[in-house]
């Protein structure tokens, strides 16, 4: 895509459509941290996941949403898990 334009001339010629995302959810954010494989080990994950499966259908997507989960997840953080 070289066309020779300086990268000024490429920013004043160009039509910039940037997207738009979605709005910031706390506790969308919140249960990520809790159950990513980043920063948690994975047996402590299984034990999350199953822990929040035995409360709430977390894998009916479209049903349950973040804020729905993350009262049980701060219940279960409570009780160390």
């Amino acid at each position: 895509m070289n066309t020779g334009e300086t990268p000024l001339e490429i920013y004043l010629n160009g039509v910039w459509k940037f997207p738009k995302f979605a709005e910031y959810e706390y506790e969308t954010e919140q249960l990520y941290q809790w159950t990513n494989f980043d920063t948690n080990n994975k047996k402590d994950i299984a034990k999350r996941l199953e822990a929040l499966r035995e409360k709430v259908d977390i894998d009916a997507i479209g049903k349950v949403t973040s804020k729905d989960v993350y009262p049980i997840m701060i219940e279960l953080k409570e009780k160390g898990l």
